[in-house]
């Protein structure tokens, strides 16, 4: 049997979460061997995230409320409600809600050696390319991932509603999920290896922009957070993010606007605000560098999807 280190409620395990260290962001769950998943239904998460993390299991969350950022390895994702998102083993994550827009998640853990273990037949193919690390974790849309979306909210009320052969059933759909990813969204090829150690020395810096993007921010100050000086910082950021300082700041706004855009609750020119910007011409260019279309054609297009 595996050792499994996720928290039993995910209040809890933010507490425990709050050190920088990644290499130590392992939480003890009360176990039983024929219990594969778990579920914590409406978990708040706050703007002020717990720090960067990764798991030994699979982590599924359901957006069942609000809007935010997600940081997956090197991949910056905005979400909103509806939304799915999807973690492997071994990547580094850390998600944030959108200012005056807490969102609130239901999380399925997913023991998936175990699974493995207890499944050959079902899982050969995916557990292959699962330990080659070709399957990505990312957030999925019900627009552009409707079918992955369908098995999760499968896999959720096969689990509550706990009917006859429901080990089997869960099991089944589970593997089905992880083959629909597999089909449509494996890597080309394995990610570049980083070392966790990076993401530790950046750690803080990463933390606090998550926390604090509607404000000023130096790329000095983030440096000062971690001990280092300003040109070994910016080094070991880009290494571990893929981005400078700053520009990692502005993609972060920019993803906290696209889904404030997407939720429809405020003008331009307050998203424009509350992200940081003290322009909306800024804002505006900013943007359009990013997305290749201005914020307002943008909540046209999201306001036309949605009628659609």
């Amino acid at each position: 049997m595996m050792r499994n280190k996720i928290k039993n409620n995910i209040s809890s395990c933010n507490n425990i979460l709050s050190c920088n260290n990644i290499s130590s962001r392992y939480e003890e769950m009360p176990y039983s061997r024929n219990e594969n998943f778990y579920i914590f239904e409406n978990q708040p998460l706050s703007n002020n995230p717990p720090t960067m993390h990764y798991h030994d299991v699979i982590e599924i969350g359901i957006v069942t409320k609000g809007s935010g950022t997600f940081v997956i390895n090197d991949s910056i994702n905005h979400f909103n409600k509806g939304n799915v998102s999807l973690i492997f083993p071994g990547d580094i994550h850390i998600s944030s809600s959108n200012i005056n827009d807490e969102s609130v998640w239901t999380y399925i853990l997913v023991d998936i050696n175990l699974l493995i273990n207890e499944n050959p037949h079902i899982f050969s193919s995916v557990s292959r390319r699962l330990y080659e690390g070709s399957l990505p974790s990312r957030i999925f849309s019900p627009r552009h991932s409707k079918t992955v979306i369908d098995y999760v909210m499968r896999l959720y009320r096969e689990q509550k509603e706990n009917r006859d052969d429901c080990a089997e059933m869960s099991a089944a759909l589970c593997a089905a999920l992880l083959i629909e990813v597999s089909r449509n969204y494996r890597r080309s090829q394995p990610p570049a290896i980083v070392s966790k150690s990076c993401y530790e020395k950046v750690g803080p810096a990463i933390e606090y922009i998550m926390r604090c993007y509607d404000t000023e921010i130096s790329a000095r100050e983030l440096a000062d957070m971690c001990f280092l000086s300003e040109t070994h910082f910016r080094r070991i950021f880009k290494q571990a993010t893929g981005f400078a300082p700053l520009d990692y700041l502005y993609r972060i706004r920019i993803s906290a606007a696209k889904s404030l855009l997407k939720a429809n609750t405020l003008s331009v020119l307050q998203i424009s605000n509350t992200v940081g910007y003290h322009s909306q011409s800024s804002f505006n260019k900013h943007f359009k560098h990013y997305v290749g279309i201005t914020p307002t054609e943008y909540a046209r297009n999201a306001a036309s999807a949605r009628k659609a």
